[in-house]
């Protein structure tokens, strides 16, 4: 895609590249801990270890940083950090105060907790994104990973899940497999598993892990290909920030432990934290890559040059960025075409777009070898919204629904015409194939 950042995102973006300390556009997402209890101890992640006080973040505090967010336009908030948040006895009334502010809600989970109840509330509640961390369909590898954990519980908890999802499949699941050592071998079993699951807004995701710069207590688990480039600076002190259950405002979710202080959401407001003399000695530091005293920073692989060039490196800027790649899907090739292109064969393919209060455009480029127009219906959670037609580079505007303003929107797309190039015997992957998307505008 060429450009799919709003104005906002776009001044963030350039303001890193500028190396500004005074950042002059406004954060766009928050990550916002509830709780940092958890009922695990997985072994590709550092809670074992964390020495911060554990709590659960009340409600007049989660209530103040909400209200200021949206007075930011704060555009994605994960109501996760390090933790189980549906620990939380609470955590569907923050739900729903957050979710009626105009901004899309994320939420990941160990899986281990699904209740009727809580499975009910959760498809009922307006969460826009919902990671369910699952690695492994093995009983002895799954239990190995989530330590302290019963497989026959959690698979008897997603199921529950994913049935009721058929019926009310508002939510965006994407079911999630860390790759590591241990289970690198069943990727492809995983992914075929929940193909039985032919249902909308339900996805598979294979999120490559991380060493929490270098501060995981077994470093033998992550196959973590280690940059070691310090000349590159890094871009999370320019585009969003990390709250502890307390308010207190770290730099992002590698200081799992709380290092580095930025100042407090419980004390201040987002405006003066995120540009507060704390914030900008940190940025300059960055800057002049005088990180050496820095931790968990002076550790961290994550700053690369292959994450930093053209395309990947804006991307960096959009707060739904990973969740909407989580939706696109590639026609029959998914594992061929590679590239940062996305092509349809199918007749059938969805996107999340977030709505942020103005103007969706799409715009689209009729590859299709056999048809120079192809007509394109375009419905949202199963309402027919709009039938266009797509001849070369074509922009759409997508209708948007009050009720839905300010969310992650998902749209689905179904073409007239497919072409499948293997049906005619033509295996080569380097023409473009059917339709393919070009730019978000919004």
């Amino acid at each position: 895609m060429n450009n799919y950042l709003n104005t906002n995102q776009l001044k963030l973006a350039k303001n890193y590249l500028n190396k500004n300390l005074i950042d002059l556009g406004k954060p766009n997402y928050l990550i916002l801990e509830l709780t940092n209890h958890c009922n695990l101890k997985c072994i590709m992640c550092p809670h074992p270890s964390m020495t911060r006080k554990k709590g659960y973040m009340d409600f007049p505090l989660f209530k103040k940083i909400i209200d200021d967010s949206e007075k930011n336009n704060i555009e994605m908030v994960w109501l996760h950090f390090f933790g189980e948040s549906l620990l939380h006895k609470e955590i569907f009334k923050y739900i729903d105060y957050a979710s009626a502010k105009g901004m899309a809600i994320g939420l990941s989970t160990n899986a281990t907790m699904f209740t009727s109840d809580i499975v009910e509330n959760l498809l009922d509640s307006k969460l826009d994104f919902f990671i369910v961390s699952i690695d492994s369909l093995k009983k002895e590898i799954y239990e190995s990973i989530r330590v302290g954990s019963k497989f026959e519980n959690m698979t008897t908890g997603v199921k529950l899940l994913l049935d009721k999802h058929k019926y009310n499949n508002k939510l965006n699941i994407v079911l999630q497999m860390i790759l590591l050592e241990t289970n690198k071998e069943q990727v492809e079993e995983f992914i075929d598993y929940f193909k039985d699951y032919k249902q909308k807004g339900l996805k598979v995701f294979i999120k490559g892990a991380t060493d929490f710069a270098d501060q995981l207590s077994d470093k033998t688990i992550v196959n973590e290909k280690k940059y070691g480039n310090k000349s590159v600076t890094c871009f999370e002190p320019w585009r969003g920030i990390t709250v502890a259950w307390n308010g207190d405002v770290h730099p992002c979710c590698m200081d799992f432990d709380g290092k580095i202080n930025l100042g407090s959401l419980e004390k201040n407001a987002i405006n003066f934290v995120w540009n507060s003399n704390k914030m900008l000695t940190f940025r300059k530091r960055h800057v002049d890559n005088d990180i050496e005293d820095i931790s968990p920073c002076n550790t961290c692989s994550i700053p690369c040059e292959n994450e930093l060039q053209g395309k990947s490196m804006l991307s960096a800027f959009n707060p739904v960025q990973r969740e909407m790649l989580a939706f696109y899907l590639k026609g029959i090739y998914p594992y061929e075409l590679g590239g940062n292109g996305f092509f349809w064969t199918e007749k059938k393919f969805e996107l999340l777009i977030l709505d942020k209060f103005n103007k969706i455009k799409v715009q689209f480029s009729n590859f299709n070898p056999s048809k120079k127009i192809l007509k394109l219906e375009v419905s949202l959670y199963g309402e027919k919204v709009a039938v266009f037609e797509i001849e070369k580079q074509t922009w759409i505007e997508l209708p948007v629904i009050e009720k839905y303003k300010g969310r992650l929107l998902r749209y689905e797309f179904q073409l007239d015409f497919d072409w499948i190039p293997k049906e005619h015997n033509i295996n080569e992957d380097s023409r473009k194939l059917g339709i393919t998307l070009e730019n978000i505008n919004n």
